[in-house]
């Protein structure tokens, strides 16, 4: 009899240890919890949650997704209007352009939160160069070059289009990003360089002067290309002003802004047909 209430002591004993663990087990969990809302609000506070909010109030994070989808559907119609232009093959870029060009999206959104887009397309154009020539194994002059036609090409259509618009009264006011009249734009010039790369593999067109077998040459310094080097260094100074102007003025002239982008574009055309002639 008496062993009995020994027993019964150790059970209890044992049963309130049990709950003692289970209790501390909670507290750790709860500690842990704590721990990673502590962690989630220096994340928030440290602006990390700005990724997918928009500045000065309009937070939907639906405009965010759009604009993410809508500009990398603008660089993938980049690279793919450039494997077009220069008879590269598309199909063996399609996954590496499109990772490409959603990372490129992040950082044009990012630069959009910094208000920095005045200067987002000079840093944006050397890092797309860095991708090109990552894509295609090209020299740094020819990835430059290749870029830089596109991304006149691609400037035209942003204020080209817009003017056009504008003087038809489809749109009313400025073009304000993450809204529908943007969204629009994008999909527009998007279309519209789909539609380019679309004609030139068609008819069969563009230029072959750009080595496609993955070597980089190294012998590339010749006269024309002193040609073409010049002609591209006065080609970035006049397409980094426009871009300046237009992300710096509130009412850009996009009649004038255009037709400043097209004089070095017809350029740049012009040397690549007489390259490719000569090459001939």
């Amino acid at each position: 009899m008496s062993g009995r209430p020994a027993a019964l002591c150790r059970l209890a004993a044992g049963g309130h240890l049990q709950d003692n663990n289970l209790r501390s087990e909670v507290r750790e969990k709860n500690a842990n919890l704590n721990l990673i809302l502590v962690f989630l609000q220096r994340l928030h506070y440290n602006g990390i949650n700005k990724m997918w909010c928009l500045s000065e109030g309009t937070e939907s994070i639906m405009n965010v997704v759009l604009f993410v989808i809508f500009s990398s559907l603008e660089y993938l119609s980049v690279f793919f209007f450039l494997f077009a232009l220069f008879r590269f093959e598309i199909k063996e870029q399609i996954l590496n352009s499109i990772i490409c060009s959603v990372i490129m999206s992040f950082v044009s959104h990012m630069f959009m939160l910094e208000h920095l887009s005045s200067i987002s397309s000079i840093v944006q154009f050397f890092i797309l160069i860095f991708f090109l020539r990552l894509l295609l194994r090209t020299s740094w002059f020819y990835s430059s070059m290749m870029l830089l036609i596109g991304y006149i090409v691609f400037a035209l259509n942003q204020t080209a289009m817009p003017a056009l618009l504008k003087h038809y009264n489809v749109f009313k006011d400025d073009v304000v990003p993450y809204t529908n009249q943007a969204f629009l734009l994008q999909g527009l010039s998007c279309l519209l360089l789909f539609l380019y790369t679309g004609f030139i593999r068609f008819n069969k067109g563009g230029f072959s002067f750009i080595e496609h077998d993955g070597r980089i040459k190294r012998n590339f310094i010749n006269r024309s290309n002193v040609t073409f080097f010049v002609v591209m260094i006065i080609s970035i100074i006049i397409t980094f002003i426009s871009n300046y102007w237009i992300g710096s003025e509130a009412n850009p002239p996009l009649v004038l802004i255009s037709f400043m982008l097209l004089l070095p574009l017809l350029f740049l055309i012009y040397l690549s047909v007489k390259k490719e002639t000569a090459d001939d």
